[in-house]
């Protein structure tokens, strides 16, 4: 969640990654642009040099506090955060968000499968 800073120095955890202009409609479509969610334009500084990247926001009148993520896909925000070098406190901070079983038994599967692959992953870059 990004919200606005108070203080001096406002900052967000993240990772920016590079796509083809070609690729953003198809990007748009997966992170539901429209229908729930928004692109939003950042402005930061990496490695010194000022970049635009783009985040999605949710739309306020999408936004259900009730609604709580399915376990895999925080166990895939959990260690993607391990996996970009997040600080510590920040990791902990997300696995304590409450998550729910996913009903759906099929995508259960296939996303614990991609769970599992990041798993690997980080313990084998750890090495």
């Amino acid at each position: 969640m990004i919200v606005p800073a108070q203080g001096d120095a406002p900052v967000v955890f993240g990772a920016i990654f590079e796509i083809e202009a070609g690729e953003k409609p198809l990007l748009d479509t997966v992170e539901g642009k429209g229908v729930g969610y928004e692109d939003c334009p950042l402005s930061c500084e990496l490695a010194g040099e000022s970049i635009s990247p783009f985040t999605y926001l949710a739309q306020e009148a999408y936004i259900d506090e009730a609604l709580m993520p399915y376990r895999w896909y925080l166990e895939m925000v959990v260690e993607g955060a391990k996996y970009q070098g997040f600080p510590s406190w920040y990791v902990a901070m997300l696995a304590q968000v409450s998550s729910i079983s996913d009903p759906d038994a099929a995508r259960h599967r296939e996303n614990q499968a991609r769970v599992t692959r990041m798993l690997a992953c980080n313990q084998q870059r750890l090495r």
